[in-house]
Formats: C-alpha cells, structure tokens, sequence
C-alpha cells in the first residue's frame, strides 16, 4: 500500500505512533539532561574537595606514576603539578624499606596506611603520614589515591615531650 493509498484512519494512528514516540525522544533527552547535570555537579564537588583539601592529595597508578596532585601537593613539595607527575613517586618518595613495606602491603590489602619520607624539590626530606588506597576504573587501569601531611612538627613536638 503506498502512501497515498492510505485512508485518513490509518495516517491519524501513524501520526499518533510518530507523536508518541517524539515524546519519548524528549523524555530520554530530558533525563540524560539531568544526569549530564548530576555528573558535571559530581564533579565539581570531588574539584572542590580536591583542591581545597589541606592535606596534599595525588591521583596515581599503582605502578608510582602521578596522574594529579592538588594545590596542597605542589605547595609542600614545592614542585608544580607538571614536575609532580613528571616525576613519579620516585620523584618525591625516599626509596627505603618502609616505601617497599607500604607498596606491599598496599597490593596485598588495597590500602595502606602509615608513615614515610618524602623529598622537596631543593632535596630536603621530611616525614609525612600517609593513607593510599587502591580503586578500580570503568574504562581502564586500577588507579590509587595517595593522601598525606608533613608531620614534620608533631613529631618534634612528641620528641620535646618525651625528653621531658
């Protein structure tokens, strides 16, 4: 049957079929509208966080390379997030027995958590703790969070203590 063949009954219910299914394309538009405004809000929070934190933050792979350090990260090694990841861990982390404990323990339990020695951009060394943990990615390698503070004062403010 051609178009033009088509009774006016039949060209009402298609028009109706295509009226209907138009309204569907709008609401699926509608919702992933939304969830593209859920996401983009999502993110902003987890920037927000990311780059107000005071503690030094760095999104890595467990292989050591550095995908972001935040503001607080750059500020205490005194290295711009470009040198931070160019870097790697080996860039900032003192390789000793501690950071192979801390990696092991970390593989084997997905998270760690205790204390290490960074080093600054000049050279200097200090002691920092640190929290990382492991995570899964949708669409690529397994990723780490690496979280960390200088306690550079509370330790000198536990040894003042003890000694007296």
């Amino acid at each position: 049957m051609s178009d033009s063949s088509k009774t006016t009954q039949e060209l009402v219910r298609e028009l109706a079929s295509l009226r209907a299914r138009l309204a569907e394309m709008e609401q699926g538009a509608s919702r992933f509208r939304q969830m593209e405004e859920g996401l983009h809000e999502c993110e902003e929070r987890f920037r927000s966080v990311f780059d107000n934190s005071l503690d030094a933050i760095l999104i890595t792979v467990p292989t050591g390379e550095i995908l972001s350090a935040n503001r607080a990260a750059q500020i205490l090694l005194g290295m711009t997030e470009e040198e931070i990841c160019l870097g790697g861990r080996a860039g900032m982390v003192v390789q000793d027995e501690a950071l192979a404990a801390a990696l092991e323990a970390r593989e084997r339990n997905g998270q760690w958590r205790g204390m290490l020695t960074y080093r600054r951009k000049d050279g200097s060394t200090f002691p920092v703790e640190v929290s990382s943990k492991s995570f899964g990615t949708s669409n690529g390698p397994p990723g780490t969070i690496t979280i960390f503070r200088d306690i550079t004062e509370r330790m000198r403010l536990e040894e003042e203590l003890r000694l007296s």
